[in-house]
């Protein structure tokens, strides 16, 4: 099996984690609240009768652009340098403030169920990808139950997108009040318990996920592997609770309004993510 002879080089290896502060989007500490209330009131200004599954993350970077230029803008100048470029003295950043409304203006309010787009990670859902990524962590975790899968899914799938520009499922995830979750994940994870990739122990009011099936996991490539790895060397360890109450922490979560779907893109503000030198 390709998968079991790959777990010789990747347990050993040490993965850098490295927070946008450090490379990508740096998040001031503290400013998210600003930058979520800034990002609205500028979508309100321009856009004021779109709300599903609008393009906040365009805005959101901007934003950061902004505040890297100017450490000390308030919420009133964010907004007064949005919606009035001329202001700006530098090109760069006004020319920036530009194209970021001219691309919300663009994109599509809607899409296609199975459309490739940021919201599935630029790939149509593969219900085999999804099968194999259970299977993958059910084996390596044997404490492993329904919510803390769910939320090891988002990271793996975010984290793929991130170094490769495309998610590992083309699964959608949407903002739920307990966190970052599959969109019909409930009756994908049936479907992997009756087709027999997967099955369940229950005991009391607990349940533990155990792998089934071995050969699903050909369907994984390697830097889908090294994803999914991450995903579990980073947060396996974490308890349940402790884990979703991580990813509800999450800018990707935090900037996504409750009921849509996440955008792949934030997959850049996330807190830590994997050195793509080792990948």
């Amino acid at each position: 099996m390709v998968v079991r002879s790959l777990d010789g080089l990747l347990a050993p290896m040490s993965f850098m984690l490295r927070s946008t502060y450090e490379k990508g989007l740096r998040i001031p500490e503290g400013s998210e609240n600003q930058i979520l209330l800034a990002a609205r009131v500028v979508r309100d200004h321009y856009f004021p009768n779109r709300s599903r599954n609008f393009p906040d993350w365009i805005l959101v970077f901007a934003i950061l652009e902004i505040l890297e230029a100017r450490p000390d803008a308030t919420v009133e100048d964010i907004f007064q340098m949005m919606t009035a470029p001329a202001i700006v003295e530098s090109c760069d950043l006004r020319r920036g403030i530009h194209v970021a409304i001219a691309e919300c203006r663009s994109h599509k309010a809607e899409h296609g169920w199975d459309e490739p787009s940021v919201f599935n990670g630029a790939r149509r859902t593969e219900f085999e990808k999804q099968g194999a990524m259970t299977a993958y962590l059910s084996e390596r975790d044997s404490k492993l139950c329904r919510q803390k899968l769910g939320k090891l899914l988002f990271y793996a799938d975010f984290a793929h997108y991130y170094l490769h520009q495309v998610s590992i499922s083309g699964a959608k995830y949407v903002r739920l009040c307990q966190g970052p979750l599959q969109e019909f994940y409930d009756r994908a994870f049936d479907s992997m318990v009756s087709k027999g990739i997967i099955g369940l122990n229950k005991t009391e009011n607990k349940e533990q996920i155990i792998r089934l099936s071995d050969s699903v996991l050909e369907n994984l490539t390697i830097t889908e592997i090294t994803a999914l790895h991450w995903a579990q060397s980073t947060f396996g360890k974490m308890p349940c609770r402790d884990i979703s109450e991580h990813a509800r922490h999450e800018s990707a979560h935090r900037f996504t309004r409750r009921g849509d779907y996440i955008a792949y893109e934030y997959s850049r503000l996330f807190k830590s993510l994997p050195q793509p030198s080792l990948t």
